[in-house]
């Protein structure tokens, strides 16, 4: 079965959305949610589970 998702989505592990402005972001490395912020509207960020 051929994997549909872009080369970027398969190595992103870690997915966090913006509470203010529910923008997606993805990490190959966890971050710390307490310290970094959204880079557009520097709102809080939360985990997404996969």
């Amino acid at each position: 079965m051929k994997d549909l998702r872009t080369p970027e989505e398969r190595q992103s592990l870690h997915q966090y959305r913006c509470v203010k402005c529910a923008a997606e972001i993805s990490r190959k490395n966890k971050v710390n949610v307490a310290r970094y912020v959204c880079g557009k509207c520097r709102g809080r960020l939360i985990a997404i589970e996969n």
